[in-house]
C-alpha cells in the first residue's frame, strides 16, 4: 500500500523518536500516512524494496551490500539483535 499524502503540518513520527536520542537528527515534516494518525517524511514513508518494486515501511527492509534494498517477504536475512535508538530490534 502506498503511502498517502496529507497535509504537512506535523512532524514525522520516527524523526520526533529519534532526535530524542540523537539530538543532531533533523526532524522533517510528516507528509505521509497509511491508514493510521502516524505521520512519516518521505525518508520512513517511501522505501522500495529493490526485487518486488512495492512500497514498505522502513522497518520492513534490509540493506544488502550486492542486492540494494530488500524486503523481508523477498528474502529472510541473518537476525540480530540490535540497539537501535530507543528499542531492540532483530535485524
Amino acid at each position: 500500500m502506498f503511502p498517502v499524502n496529507i497535509n504537512p503540518e506535523h512532524p514525522c513520527h520516527y524523526c520526533i523518536r529519534i532526535a530524542e536520542k540523537e539530538h543532531e537528527h533533523l526532524t522533517r515534516r510528516g507528509m505521509f500516512t497509511v491508514d493510521n494518525p502516524i505521520r512519516r517524511c518521505t525518508l520512513h514513508a517511501q522505501l522500495r524494496c529493490d526485487r518486488c518494486t512495492k512500497f514498505r515501511h522502513f522497518s520492513d527492509l534490509y540493506h544488502c551490500r550486492t542486492e540494494g534494498t530488500i524486503c523481508f517477504r523477498c528474502s529472510k536475512p541473518r537476525m540480530h539483535r540490535v540497539l537501535f535508538w530507543d528499542r531492540i530490534y532483530t535485524f
